[in-house]
């Protein structure tokens, strides 16, 4: 019998791994759902060649993660299979009939797993290991491709307002970045304080740090946007191309609604 409670604390243990590298893959950017789905496979050794497989493998601190669920997960599951084998081949004048045995080894991964999935025991475990990895300032490094799904051309990336940058004491409504295609995410000041959500009312002054999204060429040409005649008119021209761009999206996205003409 001591060998059947070991083999449950075994996979109670194993699940419990799993867990940590699910919510640990999660805090980088990850979704829970593709979280839990890659920390179940890095422990069980098993690979699959899907598209979030490759965002593991170009994020450092994911392949760091899923390298040390592939090493436990190695050793668990050699345990494991050494225990269930130390537990149907017991001598069983020493122990129950086999048949009981593995009654009972059956009907002890059954409450597991159902107290495992009810959801105040899911809440008070995921509380519990967000907790102890909230520890890790490791952990805080996202990756910002993934969460804001950018594609090719598109970036995030801080501007510097100069004193004489075309920003320069204009609020966000006067500047009309988001009509350039530009999305200002947040504001770090001079003196280090931070607007997280600022409105159109917010101005822009010299020595701030505004975190943008957009496309590449765009983002360069605010960053060497000057005061004057110079900068409206490189203004203007953002305007007009986002203008035809968002024309050109509008005509492929009615393109794409279309039925297909039959034969």
């Amino acid at each position: 019998m001591a060998e059947l409670l070991t083999l449950l604390f075994i996979v109670l243990v194993s699940m419990v791994i799993v867990r940590v590298g699910a919510v640990a893959l999660s805090k980088t950017g990850l979704s829970m759902d593709i979280s839990r789905f890659q920390a179940q496979s890095a422990y069980m050794g098993v690979g699959f060649t899907t598209k979030e497989s490759e965002t593991i493998m170009e994020h450092p601190l994911r392949r760091r993660i899923v390298r040390i669920l592939m090493m436990v997960g190695s050793a668990g599951i050699s345990t494991t299979i050494v225990t269930l084998v130390i537990t149907f081949t017991q001598n069983k004048s020493e122990g129950p009939s086999f048949v009981l045995q593995l009654a009972y080894t059956v009907l002890g991964l059954a409450v597991i797993i159902l107290l495992w999935r009810l959801k105040p025991v899911d809440r008070v475990v995921s509380r519990w290991v967000h907790y102890l990895l909230s520890k890790s300032t490791a952990l805080d490094i996202h990756d910002y491709e993934e969460l804001l799904k950018t594609q090719k051309g598109y970036a995030v990336a801080q501007v510097l307002v100069e004193d004489d940058g075309w920003l320069a004491g204009l609020s966000l409504r006067e500047a009309n970045l988001t009509a350039e295609g530009l999305v200002i995410l947040n504001i770090t000041r001079s003196g280090g304080s931070v607007l997280g959500t600022p409105t159109s009312r917010t101005h822009i002054q010299p020595g701030d740090r505004l975190l943008c999204y957009g496309r590449d060429e765009d983002l360069a040409g605010l960053c060497h946007r000057s005061q004057g005649r110079e900068g409206d008119e490189a203004h203007a021209r953002a305007l007009r191309r986002q203008y035809l761009r968002q024309e050109e999206e509008r005509a492929l996205d009615l393109q794409a609604e279309l039925p297909f003409p039959g034969p």
